[in-house]
């Protein structure tokens, strides 16, 4: 172990040094700004999806289409005792499948809106405006997959199949071990393998009030000093998204068992020059399906709700 030397009152480190040299030489504060300095104040983080984790995602082929008159599809197995959910179109509800063992899942698009760049802009920004535009259309897009997922697992948890057997609630608006338990039961009663939880990162908050009526001194600590919770109980993991309810608590099956995302044109940045003018429009889109296999691959617990833990 390297032990530093004592620093004396006044005493500059070497980084300190170096930023009061650049400071202090002809034009400092500027070439500060562009060499040290971010690219720009970021204040919110960048969206970070959740259904490419959850979900198996498959690279569509031609060759893998059946096509019958104007429709293009893919086919999936599905159990004789499952209602699978699929979505057709974006923002439409989703289509249930309760009895036949083949799902046919049809593509759509999912578009950002037209992003509008001046040239202006562009040249005057100290930063790569083009590149980080086409970096928002992106994360808008896989904020759209997250939505389109969570449309097609409550029609499951609500639907009349499903009966109520697939949700539970709790009187807390804080997670609590008994609600966390109860969400599994779900799985355990139906003999399917239990993977995830996904919540809000406000609900995942709730952690830190847990204490040793829930946790070991090792996982308290860890909690502490990271405010982390990345897996409980075995292994079973943690997933955040900041689309989801606040007052939801999905339990999720492994990806395999649970669905399928079939991309048919994964995500494309289109820039257009607009006629009579310098300036750019950005489009990002892409085509895919979404396919949950089984409404007993989801479980739901609800918190706050009036009536108690179920």
């Amino acid at each position: 172990m390297t032990i530093s030397a004592p620093r004396m009152n006044g005493e500059l480190n070497e980084e300190e040094l170096e930023l009061r040299e650049l400071l202090q030489s002809p034009n400092g504060f500027e070439r500060y700004a562009a060499e040290k300095m971010p690219e720009f104040i970021q204040v919110q983080r960048d969206y970070e999806g959740f259904v490419r984790d959850v979900i198996m995602v498959t690279e569509v082929s031609p060759e893998d289409l059946v096509r019958v008159d104007e429709e293009v599809f893919v086919t999936y197995s599905k159990d004789v005792d499952a209602t699978a959910s699929v979505i057709a179109r974006y923002g439409e509800a989703p289509t249930l499948y309760i009895t036949g063992t083949t799902v046919k899942v049809t593509f759509f698009p999912v578009t950002t809106p037209r992003l509008t760049m001046t040239q202006w802009d562009i040249d005057t920004q100290p930063y790569d405006l083009m590149r980080r535009t086409q970096e928002k259309a992106g994360q808008e897009l896989s904020k759209l997959e997250d939505r389109a997922f969570l449309d097609s697992v409550n029609a499951l948890v609500e639907s009349d199949e499903a009966g109520g057997r697939q949700t539970v609630t709790q009187a807390e608006n804080e997670i609590t071990k008994s609600g966390m338990i109860a969400l599994k039961q779900v799985f355990s009663r139906n003999d399917v393998a239990f993977d995830k939880y996904l919540m809000n990162p406000v609900t995942y908050d709730s952690f830190l009030l847990w204490g040793e009526n829930e946790l070991d001194d090792t996982t308290q600590r860890t909690i502490f000093e990271t405010g982390q919770l990345p897996s409980i109980w075995g292994g079973i993991k943690i997933v955040t998204g900041v689309i989801v309810d606040e007052k939801y608590v999905y339990g999720l099956a492994p990806k395999e068992i649970l669905g399928r995302m079939p991309i048919l044109r994964d995500v494309t940045i289109d820039v257009q020059r607009i006629p009579q003018t310098q300036d750019k429009e950005i489009l990002a889109y892409e085509y895919i399906g979404m396919f949950i296999h089984s409404h007993l691959a989801i479980g739901r617990l609800e918190l706050g709700a009036v009536s108690g833990a179920a």
